[in-house]
């Protein structure tokens, strides 16, 4: 058995625990059609039914998928996103969870990085991934930096912190793969400063080309980059005010994880921090506008309410 077949083997048996009498849906795009045709061969094995979806490409990360498909996967006790676009942040993800589907997101994966999620220690993950998670929902107030220059404040009171651990075994659980992060949707108004984003960002950010976010009273009010910047601004005023809201804050914490230009991936390397602006439904927050994008920040500093949890990178939990 290869690796990529023992990712795949792991995500049903382990990550969804997927049984015999259950259903299963892949819903995939083209771009993304190999690893997904993968996964529902495993499925089948799994499962006595599994169904493979297929989705036009989304233009877009968090968008919707035809309505048809929604229903779909509302109606399965098993869901596994396979598309080339982020779709967590969808409706449709959100309606398949409150109906009790169990949902493993792998949007965006590539093969190596799904190769590289069978060697991490998912026990250790776990364990470092909901205590930050906790910090994160018993905090009130956070403060971010990097040697790049952010400088950024946020409001945590009344949310609840997001542990991804890559399982998604209790109705209605929602997880990823590869899994590492620990994140939280921000108090909506309260966030405040400059956020540098090195990569990410509908790919538009680089460590020798960073965005700038300066931010007031929760949304990106200026964004700063030059001609590499002009898609996410495009993005930003297709959608309006909204889609400038800072949706979360994150922190990686997957050992095992790399930079390789694989967001799916890269937001979960140990020790990184990411921003996501627009949609943050998903964090308990109000904004619906179809679009969130992740953009992330190398050797972060992180204070929760006076506290070092990350200092310059390295996680202190």
């Amino acid at each position: 058995m290869t690796k990529l077949q023992r990712a795949a083997r792991l995500a049903l048996t382990q990550c969804l625990d997927a049984k015999q009498t259950e259903s299963v849906v892949v819903v995939a795009d083209a771009p993304a059609m190999e690893l997904a045709r993968l996964l529902w061969s495993t499925a089948l094995r799994v499962s006595r039914d599994a169904i493979l979806v297929e989705v036009p490409a989304p233009e877009r990360d968090g968008d919707e998928p035809p309505a048809s498909v929604s229903r779909i996967m509302a109606l399965a006790d098993v869901v596994l996103l396979v598309t080339s676009r982020a779709s967590q942040h969808s409706e449709a993800r959100r309606m398949a969870s409150r109906r009790g589907a169990r949902v493993l997101d792998m949007s965006g994966v590539t093969a190596d990085a799904l190769r590289r999620a069978v060697d991490v220690d998912y026990g250790e993950l776990a364990r470092r991934t909901r205590k930050l998670a906790d910090i994160l929902t018993i905090g009130r107030r956070a403060h971010l930096t990097n040697p790049a220059g952010t400088d950024a404040w946020f409001s945590l009171e009344g949310r609840k912190g997001i542990a991804d651990t890559g399982m998604a075994q209790k109705r209605g659980a929602y997880s990823s793969m590869p899994a590492g992060m620990a994140c939280i949707g921000p108090l909506p108004g309260e966030t405040r400063g400059r956020i540098v984003i090195e990569h990410g960002l509908g790919g538009c950010a680089r460590p020798d080309h960073p965005v700038i976010l300066d931010v007031k009273e929760g949304r990106a009010v200026a964004v700063h980059g030059g001609e590499a910047c002009a898609r996410l601004r495009e993005q930003l005023r297709a959608f309006g005010p909204e889609a400038r809201t800072v949706a979360e804050l994150g922190i990686g914490t997957n050992a095992g994880a790399r930079i390789t230009g694989c967001l799916a991936e890269d937001r979960k390397v140990l020790g990184t921090a990411h921003i996501g602006l627009g949609n943050n439904r998903s964090f308990g927050g109000s904004v619906n506008v179809p679009l969130h994008v992740d953009g992330i920040l190398f050797a972060p500093t992180l204070e929760i309410d006076g506290k070092v949890v990350v200092d310059h990178g390295q996680v202190m939990v």
